[in-house]
C-alpha cells in the first residue's frame, strides 16, 4: 500500500513539474517575443508583421477600432524547375504571436495576445480604461488548459489562480481561446492568399 501511494505521489509531482515547466517556458517565450518586437527594425531576416485594421460603428459602443497584428519570421521561398524554367513557391511559418487590439467603449481598450510555442499557447487579455482593469491569462499545453490567472480591479483587485481543477466558466473560456486561435490562424494564411490576387 505504501509503495502504491508513493508511486501515485511521484506521478502527481512529475505531472505538476511538467506543467510548471510548461508555464515557465511559455512565460520566457512571451518575454523573448516581446523583446524581438520591441527591437525589430523591419529589415529582412527580422520579425515581420502583417496587420488588418477594421473600423465599424457598433451598436451601444459607437465607433469600434480593431487592429489585428500577426508577427512571424518570413521563410525562404521554395525553388523548383519545370522544363528549364525556375519557379518560386512561397512558404509561410506560423506566427510567433498574434495581437488583437480593440475598444469596447470610448474609454475602455482591450489588448489580446496569443503567444504560440509549438503546441503550447499563452493567451493574455488586458482591459484598461474608465471601466476598470482586468488582466487574465490562460496557459495551454498540447490542447489542455493547465493554468488560469486573473487580476480584476472591479472585484476589489481580486487575484484568482486556478490549476488542475477549473471552474466551468474558466474551462469553457479556455476552449473558446483555442477556437479563436484556429480562426486567427486561418485569417493569417488567408492574408497571404489575398495579397496575391491581383499580381
Amino acid at each position: 500500500m505504501k509503495k502504491y501511494f508513493f508511486i501515485l505521489m511521484l506521478a502527481s509531482v512529475s505531472a505538476y513539474s511538467q506543467e510548471n515547466y510548461a508555464v515557465n517556458s511559455l512565460n520566457a517565450f512571451a518575454d523573448s517575443v516581446d523583446a524581438l518586437i520591441k527591437n525589430s527594425t523591419g529589415d529582412a531576416g527580422e520579425l515581420m508583421v502583417s496587420t488588418v485594421s477594421v473600423n465599424r460603428n457598433e451598436s451601444a459602443i459607437g465607433m469600434q477600432n480593431t487592429k489585428l497584428s500577426y508577427y512571424y519570421f518570413q521563410m525562404d521561398d521554395s525553388v523548383y524547375e519545370i522544363d528549364g524554367a525556375l519557379s518560386f513557391m512561397p512558404r509561410y511559418s506560423d506566427p510567433l504571436v498574434i495581437m488583437a487590439e480593440y475598444n469596447i467603449a470610448a474609454s475602455q481598450t482591450v489588448v489580446v495576445y496569443y503567444y504560440i510555442q509549438g503546441n503550447n499557447l499563452l493567451y493574455r487579455s488586458i482591459s484598461t480604461g474608465g471601466h476598470g482593469y482586468t488582466n487574465s491569462a490562460y496557459w495551454i499545453k498540447d490542447q489542455e488548459l493547465i493554468r488560469f490567472e486573473e487580476r480584476n480591479s472591479m472585484i476589489g483587485s481580486k487575484h484568482v489562480v486556478q490549476e488542475d481543477k477549473f471552474s466551468k466558466e474558466v474551462y469553457s473560456n479556455g476552449m473558446l481561446v483555442m477556437d479563436h486561435l484556429k480562426d486567427h490562424l486561418k485569417l493569417y494564411y488567408d492574408i497571404f492568399k489575398v495579397s496575391g490576387i491581383d499580381k
